[in-house]
Order: C-alpha cells, then structure tokens, then sequence
C-alpha cells in the first residue's frame, strides 16, 4: 500500500509507457494508486522538486514531516550532470531539470532524436537492468541508489555463452574467430557516487598489482627453480595473469552483461534499491 504524498498545490506528474502526464491533483493521484495506474516504482514530479523520484521514495503518512526531494531542506540536481544548483540556474526540458552547462548537450540530443533520461530508458526486470540502445541510466549510483557524482563511459561486449564450448572441438582459434564474429558491443555511462568510485578504484588497482605480481612470479621462477616446483609456478603465473585481466575488466565494467540486442542491453550487478527505483521492464522487446 503506497502511503499518501505530500500535498502539492502545484499538481503532480507522473511517468508512464515514456510519457509525461498530468498535473493531477492530490486526490486524483490516490486515486490513480488505488486504480494500480500509478504504483511505488512510478516516477513523479511536481515544480519545486529537484528531480523526478519514484512514488514511493516521497510519499510519506498525512500528518508526517516532509523531508523528502522538493523540500525546503532540498536542493534540486540537474538530471545530466547531477550537480546540485539553486532552483533559479535550472531550466525545465523534457519534464527534467537540467543546468545551463549541460542545455546545449540535452537540446542537441533531443534534435538528434537520441534517448534523454527522464523518458524511460532504463527499466527493472527482475534482478536484471535493462537499458535501451543509446539510452542512458538515470543519475543515481547503480551500487547502491545515492546520487551519482560522476559517470564512467564503459563499452560492454557480449557473446553467445555457447561459443566458449568451440575452445574444446574445434579449438581456441575457431573460438576466437566465432565469438569475434558473433558479439555484441553497447556503450553506456555508469553512475556512481564518491563512495563506490572510490571502490572501483582500489579494486582495480588491486587486479593491476595482481596481474604485475603473476608476470613478476613468471619471470623469477623460470632461473630459480627447478624440477616440479618450477612448472607448477610457471603454470600457475600463466593461468593468474589472464585471470587478472578478466577480474579487472569485470570491477572496471560493474555491470555485467547477459544478453545485448540492436534494441537494448539487459545487465546483471546493479543495486536492488536501484533497481526498486526503476520503472518496471514492459517486454515488448525481446532482450
């Protein structure tokens, strides 16, 4: 049972199948809950808010405080950049605020007919993100649903997983060649906050002194060792430093891909509160 919001003289808006409807007033907004149009992953908005927030996340009990987004205590965010800024530096486009920095971005890719946030271009399917081709996630941290800080420009591959069985019969190279042929790559911006950016860094270091510790095992143990000792080390620094390499491309990427189509790409390794704050997945495409 979603609780009432917070009353807005303004009228609300609210998101759905990429739309932007409204305003509503209070009571036609429960009543729309109540009808099971608008549910707690919906997005809304109403003028004063710093962004567009599902319905859940603002709602709060007649007669509680309101110190959610919009409130007095708030300050609004531009839906690029995620910089916060007085309500006065922001202008309105597409139902989202955004900065005079980031305006002449937004515009162009609105004339471009490319995917702006703020109009569905990332959705919930279980616990898997789905994120249509060109789109873009919305600007709170993937790990853990806080305001984003910043975005890493990731490029994601992926392959049929029935390929890796070619590395049996007829062989690595035929393997190599087929998944070449076969894969699929998707750019996209990951946000995350100061906290998990901080993190992807330490463990991506951590895979770099992994990778140089295996080579470094390598080449010291070919002079110094012999009999057994000196194949099983040597064995063993060729297995771990590709191995490196595979770990620190995965902590780099955060998301993993499962599947990517001409239409969208479907990851697994975002937060459930992120992914309680996505719309849900509609299934008209197959991805």
């Amino acid at each position: 049972m979603v609780a009432s919001p917070k009353m807005s003289t303004a009228g609300w808006y609210y998101a759905k199948d990429g739309q932007r409807l409204g305003p509503v007033t209070d009571l036609e907004l429960e009543a729309l809950v109540r009808q099971g149009v608008v549910g707690p992953g919906t997005l809304v908005w109403h003028p004063g808010m710093g962004e567009w927030q599902p319905l859940e996340r603002i709602s709060v009990t007649q007669g509680d405080t309101w110190n959610g987004p919009g409130s007095a205590d708030s300050t609004p965010a531009c839906i690029e950049c995620g910089r916060t800024f007085a309500p006065d530096d922001l202008v309105e486009l597409m139902g989202a605020p955004v900065c005079g920095g980031c305006k002449p971005l937004r515009l162009q890719r609105i004339r471009e007919g490319l995917a702006v946030e703020g109009t569905h271009e990332a959705f919930a399917d279980g616990k898997d993100v789905v994120v249509l081709t060109d789109g873009a996630l919305p600007s709170r941290c993937v790990c853990c649903n806080a305001p984003a800080t910043t975005r890493i420009r990731r490029e994601f591959h992926w392959y049929p997983p029935w390929v890796t069985v070619l590395v049996i019969f007829p062989g690595i190279l035929i393997a190599v060649i087929v998944m070449l042929a076969l894969q699929k790559r998707m750019r996209m911006e990951l946000p995350l906050c100061d906290d998990h950016r901080r993190r992807r860094s330490q463990r991506i270091l951590s895979c770099v002194v992994w990778g140089v510790g295996s080579l470094l095992l390598l080449g010291v143990s070919i002079p110094t060792t012999t009999g057994t000792t000196k194949w099983v080390l040597i064995v063993g620094s060729i297995l771990s430093a590709p191995a490196a390499l595979a770990v620190g491309n995965q902590v780099a990427s955060v998301l993993v891909p499962r599947r990517i189509t001409q239409e969208a790409g479907r990851f697994k390794g975002a937060s459930p509160d992120f992914l309680a704050s996505l719309p849900r997945w509609p299934g008209r495409l197959k991805v």
